[in-house]
């Protein structure tokens, strides 16, 4: 990759971003939990256990940042629950290899991301509805 292209794409990156809510980089940071989930077991489907390995890290890399913003002062119930189901998916990814049958330990993980996939995307939502409404007000 040229440095001009990395330059460019990261300018990109930031601006996209920084025009993000809070809510929706959150949606974008478990759209790659999902993602790495899937192609890790993927990657164990294929036999391609170093790849499944990467893809396990960065999902693990993505859970350490999720855990790492969590205001426990502020956040409550809610940051014990998230810290405690950030944990656990740690947990579980690696243990996949001692399950039984890993491929459907996969799945189990992707089905228990999933509905509180589907929250914060019902958040990041709401957030965006809100500041639409209140941009159409001060205009």
């Amino acid at each position: 990759m040229s440095k001009q292209y990395q330059d460019a794409a990261t300018a990109y990156q930031d601006a996209y971003v920084s025009n993000m809510s809070g809510f929706e980089i959150v949606v974008e940071l478990y759209k790659g939990i999902s993602k790495n989930i899937l192609l890790a077991k993927k990657s164990y489907e294929s036999e391609k256990l170093d790849e499944m390995c990467k893809y396990i890290e960065k999902t693990n890399k993505i859970l350490i940042a999720l855990q790492s913003h969590l205001n426990h002062d502020k956040g409550g119930e809610a940051a014990v629950y998230l810290n405690n189901f950030y944990n656990g998916i740690f947990v579980s990814l690696s243990k996949v290899l001692s399950q039984p049958k890993p491929a459907e330990a996969f799945d189990h993980i992707l089905n228990t991301v999933q509905p509180v996939y589907e929250i914060w995307c019902r958040h990041a939502d709401t957030r965006k509805e809100s500041d639409k409404k209140s941009a159409e007000n001060t205009t």
